[in-house]
């Protein structure tokens, strides 16, 4: 093989079919050189364009540098997007990497990731209004110009993921939005509002679209405070405002407060900004505080507890039966009011009872009348004079040293004379009435009469009685006579004899003396007032013994004889007088 210059004027090559000649002339200086085969150079240079036609342009070199700044491709005849379909570029490897234009999607296509470097934005706009990059600490999609949108299509969600198969929002088409604790989901939207998730399963949910309320499941409390202190909820059953024994539960109004039933139509408090409290009842008003007090309007009831008052309480005159009066009991069974001309105090049922430590009732102008000390006396005055005292063992009763007889104590009755009229002083014990002493008048001229009864059972149980007359007189009669039991026939004396003489007259000739009648300390008198003799018969189961001689048996009084019999005890007598054998 030589090396050095080569002068030729032609080229000559055969193909197998003849001679080909190539003049060497003709190609360097042509205009339009045609080149057929193959050319093989080592350097190339035009001063032209160069145009390659072909299926295939290989270059095959370490390092292409094109000095031009604009690079066409998909140039033909006719360039039209459908003709673009598919141009790119294709990078060989073990799998061939792409980067196309697409016409179905009007988009370029890659198939390979695209990677920025820190700083290295992803510019978007024409003023790069829509910026992604990354700055070594921070991932950033910033909006620089106009509103920023997150867009998916009709049917799949779009979700936001801090880090990866975390949930932390997701976005429904047509749909719900929901927000997420650590991959549980808390808020979902729905149709009608909002729903809220807690420990447990779905707990509450406003709902926006149809009534605009904030609705809460039972048992599920809105809670206000760092310890929960204010809770409000309903269990089921009841509805709850539960302060929780911090402080004070206070309800704030410029103008007013109101409370309301039955959906807001019925009025049952009102509480006006420096003004009255008022309550209702079937929103009709029953008690309104005042500046000065409080106004009632119908009956102030106490089912039980007590009623403290430090001001006054003002009731109209009660001009009708159980009209403005306070009224105390289930029954009503105490009651006082005004009538328009006196004050009244009733009571229908048990005891009426006032308790202080000292009690003092007093006239308008500040005299006593009444005093009462706690585990001490009961005075009772006069014109402000004291004229009762009760003591431990009594009563002490006073006069005012004007009248001549002294302290009295006067039983009136209430009437016109014109009839018979009783007064009576009546001692008793636990068991009830055991005594009394009862003044009777008699007619209008005050004619009467005063009784000592030994119970209260009538007029059997009179022990004595002191007539107008002066006589005093028992049951046996008057006591400054011997009771005479007149006879005119036989007779067996009987209780009632005790203390009495039994005068035996003519047409009786015997008398008997019972046995088990009389008691001890008991004495008969008899007198034979008759011409004959008479008989004092001993009967069965009765000692009479005749004190003259001490013998026992029947006696003989004889005519115009007196005897007296004396009893030792039910079955023992004795006998003495005068013309007795």
């Amino acid at each position: 093989m030589a090396y050095g210059d080569l002068k030729v004027r032609n080229l000559i090559w055969n193909t197998g079919s003849g001679d080909n000649t190539v003049v060497l002339s003709t190609l360097l200086t042509g205009s339009s050189p045609n080149w057929t085969g193959t050319a093989t150079g080592v350097n190339l240079t035009l001063s032209g364009d160069l145009q390659v036609n072909g299926t295939t342009t290989t270059i095959n070199t370490t390092i292409l540098q094109v000095e031009d700044k604009n690079i066409e491709i998909g140039k033909v005849a006719s360039p039209s997007d459908t003709t673009a379909d598919g141009g790119g570029w294709s990078l060989l490897g073990s799998t061939t990497k792409t980067f196309n234009w697409v016409n179905s999607t009007n988009a370029w296509t890659s198939s390979e990731h695209i990677h920025l470097g820190d700083n290295k934005k992803f510019l978007v706009g024409t003023g790069s209004d829509l910026q992604i990059y990354h700055d070594g600490n921070v991932n950033t999609i910033l909006s620089m110009n106009g509103a920023l949108y997150l867009k998916g299509d009709a049917s799949n969600v779009v979700g936001i993921q801090p880090r990866n198969g975390e949930n932390a929002a997701l976005f429904y088409p047509d749909g719900a939005v929901s927000l997420w604790y650590d991959n549980s989901k808390k808020i979902e939207t729905t149709s009608w509002g909002v729903k809220f998730w807690g420990t447990t399963n779905h707990l509450s949910w406003i709902q926006v679209s149809n009534d605009d309320k904030l609705r809460f499941n039972d048992g599920v409390k809105a809670a206000f405070g760092n310890s929960d202190d204010l809770q409000i909820y309903h269990d089921g059953s009841n509805s709850y405002i539960d302060e929780g024994g911090t402080g004070k539960l206070i309800l704030e109004s410029n103008s007013e407060i109101q409370l309301q039933i039955s959906g807001g139509v019925e009025t049952t408090a009102r509480f006006i900004n420096n003004g009255a409290v008022k309550l209702y009842y079937d929103a009709s008003k029953k008690f309104e505080t005042t500046s000065t007090g409080a106004t009632v309007t119908g009956t102030l009831n106490l089912g039980s507890g007590d009623l403290y008052l430090t001001g006054n309480i003002d009731f109209d005159d009660s001009t009708a039966a159980g009209n403005n009066r306070i009224k105390l009991g289930y029954g009503d069974d105490l009651q006082l009011y005004h009538t328009g001309t006196d004050s009244r105090i009733i009571n229908t049922t048990g005891d009426l009872k006032i308790r202080s430590q000292s009690l003092k009732l007093e006239t308008t102008d500040g005299q006593e009348y009444i005093r009462c000390t706690a585990d001490a006396d009961v005075k009772l005055f006069h014109d402000n004079v004291l004229k009762v005292n009760t003591h431990s063992t009594g009563i002490q009763i006073y006069g005012d040293g004007s009248d001549a007889d002294g302290a009295k104590i006067i039983l009136k009755h209430l009437n016109n004379n014109s009839t018979d009229v009783i007064s009576s002083i009546l001692f008793s014990n636990n068991a009830g009435e055991a005594a009394r002493i009862q003044a009777e008048t008699v007619g209008a001229n005050n004619t009467g009469v005063i009784k000592f009864y030994t119970d209260n059972a009538g007029t059997s149980a009179v022990a004595c009685t002191i007539g107008s007359d002066g006589t005093v007189s028992d049951s046996k009669g008057d006591l400054r006579k011997i009771v005479q039991n007149y006879k005119t026939a036989n007779y067996t004396l009987v209780s009632s004899d005790a203390g009495k003489s039994v005068v035996q007259a003519t047409g009786g000739t015997t008398i008997t003396v019972p046995n088990s009648v009389f008691a001890a300390g008991e004495a008969i008198t008899i007198i034979g007032h008759s011409g004959s003799d008479i008989t004092i018969a001993q009967s069965s189961g009765l000692t009479l013994y005749n004190t003259s001689d001490g013998t026992t048996g029947n006696r003989t009084l004889a005519s115009r004889g007196m005897a007296t019999l004396i009893f030792t005890n039910g079955s023992t007598a004795y006998i003495s007088g005068a013309g007795l054998s």
